[in-house]
């Protein structure tokens, strides 16, 4: 599929189809499914800036599926997710699903600050005064505020 897929990467048919149906399929690899990020993630990344709003919530959708399998372990692909995904988030202003693709971009950053910690912060520190940002820069300070007032309760 992957062989496809990466001959024909524009081939919207194909690519939308493949990112609905897969998964169920990435759910049962596992962790197996960091053999494939090699190939994977490069297909993301580009189907990301695509003008295809569908493919490029498909494509949040399962790196979150990806993210909260694997915890990115040992990836060489966290530092170009995250900036792939600032430059996504600031490219996204003027189309029609600007929220939905905002929100799944936030979900993103939020599991990959859980799954990195420190690494993630460093990586982020970068963007934090980029003043195309602020809405998302809030964001994730009141939500990892919420997370810490949680871990106090427990």
């Amino acid at each position: 599929m992957l062989s496809h897929l990466e001959r024909q990467p524009y081939n919207r048919q194909r690519r939308i189809a493949w990112l609905q149906h897969i998964e169920p399929v990435i759910s049962a690899m596992g962790l197996v499914i960091l053999m494939h990020f090699h190939r994977i993630f490069p297909l993301f990344f580009q189907w990301l800036h695509f003008e295809d709003d569908e493919t490029v919530i498909l494509v949040l959708e399962r790196i979150h599926t990806i993210l909260k399998l694997t915890w990115v372990s040992k990836s060489p692909f966290v530092e170009r997710l995250l900036e792939e995904l600032i430059l996504l988030y600031k490219e996204v202003e003027t189309r029609a699903n600007r929220e939905a693709i905002q929100r799944c971009t936030l979900d993103i950053l939020i599991l990959l600050r859980k799954c990195k910690g420190l690494q993630f912060e460093l990586l982020w520190s970068k963007h934090k005064d980029d003043p195309q940002l602020e809405k998302l820069v809030s964001s994730l300070s009141s939500e990892a505020l919420i997370s810490q007032e949680i871990t106090r309760n427990i």
